[in-house]
């Protein structure tokens, strides 16, 4: 599931198990929730030409602030990965 506009605000919150990838719109330290979504989540940061920044483990019902500036999002169930 792609998500820009508004979507990226909402990424897989109330969604059954899925990927979703979040284009942020332009190059920001974005802060993540998992508020609403059930599961974990492994969450992998990319820049703007798509390389790997970093990844992180998001449990449900937590926050995690992006250290670096990146662009895309892909949130993936973590019992997928």
């Amino acid at each position: 599931m792609l998500c820009k506009g508004f979507n990226k605000y909402l990424g897989l919150m109330f969604r059954r198990k899925q990927c979703a990838i979040i284009d942020l719109g332009k190059t920001m330290k974005p802060l993540m929730h998992n508020v609403f979504v059930f599961y974990d989540l492994k969450l992998f940061f990319f820049d703007e030409n798509l390389k790997f920044v970093q990844e992180a483990l998001l449990k449900p019902f937590r926050f995690y602030k992006c250290c670096k500036n990146v662009r895309y999002v892909l949130e993936v169930p973590s019992t997928w990965v």
